[in-house]
């Protein structure tokens, strides 16, 4: 996806004065949570973005094109200087986090206004496991799956004509499925007389 950047924005970038930070999106039960790399807080699509500096680690992301599942680890440590007590991470260690969605995209920012202009997303998936350590420091390590996991999942539709009809109530191209299915199933013998 193209950015549309301000001039000013084109020559920081270009200048080696690169203003871009990361975004973490937790989609969970109670509500959105959002940590970005920068200091203050950040509104963008109706979330608010709370500073996390460096207290979120994510090593590098596999995007592949090959459709196969890519795996992420996004590690939150407390801070209490920070506002990230051992209290906050056993909070969001007790939300509704399985299979929930996580995204993480890369925010480009007006070097002038420090304002979200523009973002592109890196990794959307799902956390499938968060353990929570406690000791030597809080910490909790989120495995998050791409959004590929989903392709390896059987689904609850099958090509026939009732399914295709709750697309399209009209469409008949379907209706001799279910006819043929009883054919076949009687032991035709294909290309015989």
């Amino acid at each position: 996806m193209a950015l549309s950047i301000s001039p000013a924005m084109q020559a920081a970038l270009s200048a080696g004065e690169g203003a871009v930070a990361a975004l973490f999106t937790f989609e969970f039960g109670t509500g959105t949570y959002g940590f970005w790399t920068g200091l203050g807080t950040k509104m963008h699509n109706g979330v608010t973005y709370v500073a996390s500096g460096s207290l979120i680690e994510v090593p590098q992301i596999d995007q592949r094109a090959d459709g196969s599942v890519s795996e992420v680890t996004i590690a939150l440590s407390a801070a209490p200087d920070k506002g990230i007590t051992p209290d906050v991470l056993e909070e969001l260690y007790n939300e509704d986090w399985h299979l929930r969605p996580v995204t993480i995209q890369l925010a480009v920012l007006d070097p002038e206004t420090y304002g979200i202009v523009g973002v592109q997303t890196l990794f959307r998936g799902q956390i499938d496991s968060a353990p929570y350590q406690r000791q030597p420091e809080p910490r909790i390590e989120a495995r998050c799956l791409s959004r590929a996991i989903d392709l390896t999942r059987p689904g609850n539709l099958y090509r026939n004509s009732s399914t295709q009809k709750r697309f399209d109530g009209a469409d008949r191209g379907l209706d001799g499925i279910g006819t043929l299915n009883g054919v076949l199933q009687r032991g035709i013998k294909w290309g015989q007389a």
